[in-house]
């Protein structure tokens, strides 16, 4: 008797180690290659997270965030502008406003330009807003945060006159690092996709001199670029599609590779002089956009 309670108790037991055994295969990730692959949530949730984006954090204000870049470099006007009369077709508030930015201009005072910055930036009449891009125009760098929210404006003929202003002003910039990063703060918040394709060419120009030359700083050029196109990413992952194409736009003009997808730029981060694109590691993984 006590021998065969022995033996239904060993089979049951085998029983219930047998249905656990199977319990957990049943719910174990599928593998690859003796691997355990992450589920679709973990690798989104890892995604998110990889470069520390900007997700949960305020929308980029690119203004103050120029105005931060530029506050320690040299002011002071490029040459002074004799005064005009110029607002033959402006009535009322609109022409006042325009005659005291004109004073200030003629006076070289920036403080009494930027005090009507707001004010003109609001007005109804293109005209006034297109006076304010040509004062500020020749206070160079340190008219750069306002001349970066006029290349949003409205009126076309006013933005692409801040745009010109900008570029002039952004080459008196010294540090190439701060040019890139002026650059990049305009990537990433301008919609005009003709502009972003000019601020592109800027921004690549002062991201390679950056990387190759000397930054002041101890990072590498590898650590460099990988900062590089860490900011790139953040601007890819964004809600702009147009910023999001001037980025990958410029990420191929950096890196020298194709824009596959950011699965394999990140493989380039990871060892940036070693990489190679897909076709020349004769795999297909990567060769389609990721989003």
């Amino acid at each position: 008797m006590k021998g065969g309670m022995v033996k239904k108790c060993a089979i049951a037991f085998l029983a219930l180690a047998a249905i656990a055994v199977i319990a957990w295969f049943a719910m174990r990730p599928a593998a690859e290659d003796g691997r355990k692959r992450p589920s679709d949530k973990s690798v989104e949730a890892g995604r998110k997270g990889r470069l520390a984006r900007r997700a949960g954090k305020k929308p980029l204000n690119a203004r103050e965030r120029v105005r931060q870049i530029v506050a320690t470099e040299s002011k002071g006007m490029r040459r002074r502008r004799p005064s005009a009369e110029m607002f033959a077709n402006l009535r009322g508030r609109d022409r006042a406003l325009a005659e005291t930015i004109q004073k200030a201009l003629d006076d070289g005072n920036y403080d009494e330009v930027i005090k009507s910055v707001d004010a003109a930036m609001a007005s109804d009449n293109a005209e006034v807003r297109s006076h304010l891009v040509d004062a500020l125009g020749w206070f160079g760098v340190e008219a750069l945060p306002e001349l970066t929210v006029l290349m949003a404006d409205q009126d076309d003929d006013v933005a692409e006159s801040a745009q010109a202003q900008w570029v002039i002003a952004l080459a008196d910039v010294e540090n190439a690092g701060k040019r890139m990063e002026i650059g990049l703060s305009v990537l990433a918040t301008l919609s005009n996709e003709n502009m972003l394709a000019d601020v592109s060419g800027e921004v690549s120009n002062a991201a390679l001199e950056y990387i190759d030359g000397d930054s002041g700083d101890s990072a590498s050029q590898d650590e460099r670029r990988v900062a590089v196109v860490q900011a790139l990413l953040d601007i890819i992952d964004g809600d702009r599609p147009a910023c999001s194409k001037a980025a990958k736009e410029t990420y191929e003009e950096i890196t020298g590779n194709e824009w596959l997808g950011v699965d394999e730029a990140e493989r380039y981060l990871r060892n940036p002089d070693g990489y190679e694109p897909p076709d020349m590691r004769g795999d297909d993984s990567g060769s389609a956009e990721s989003f």
